[in-house]
């Protein structure tokens, strides 16, 4: 916890830490994002990690636990027949929306139709989906996964 907290403010004293922090794959990608340079110090094994490339971190709009952003949950997600997805997508106040995205959308990709369509001031937002946390490391897993076979 204090070393995630520690390289979220300061994303290069991950230079200095124990081996095992630095194959911590949240640990790195919270220190990747806060500065892209830090991802010279992860650990050689995970700098092949294509979630970890920091152009990849750069455009990850999911928060990670403990992270401020506003959260989102996800009700519904249905296969339309034109081969997309329908999410329904609410506030933790209620407010809420559908949105369709194409049949292979990521939770990525829905976090960042959401962030869009909600016109939140920070670039981060939580997501619940089937009442569990979706992390940053989440980001490219598929939306269809989540959505029944048939619709």
């Amino acid at each position: 916890e204090f070393m995630l907290e520690a390289v979220r403010v300061y994303g290069l004293s991950l230079r200095n830490a124990a081996q095992d922090i630095k194959s911590n794959r949240l640990i790195v990608f919270e220190a990747i994002r806060q500065n892209p340079a830090a991802f010279e110090f992860a650990a050689q094994e995970l700098r092949s990690d294509a979630l970890l490339q920091p152009e990849c971190v750069a455009k990850n709009r999911i928060a990670g636990a403990g992270a401020v952003a506003p959260t989102l949950v996800v009700g519904s997600i249905a296969r339309t027949p034109d081969h997309g997805i329908e999410i329904d997508v609410a506030r933790l106040s209620g407010e809420g929306f559908k949105l369709k995205l194409q049949e292979d959308a990521t939770l990525g990709d829905l976090a960042n139709a959401a962030i869009t369509r909600f016109g939140f001031d920070g670039d981060l937002v939580h997501l619940r989906v089937h009442d569990e946390s979706v992390g940053p490391l989440d980001v490219a897993r598929p939306l269809a996964e989540a959505a029944p076979a048939e619709m």
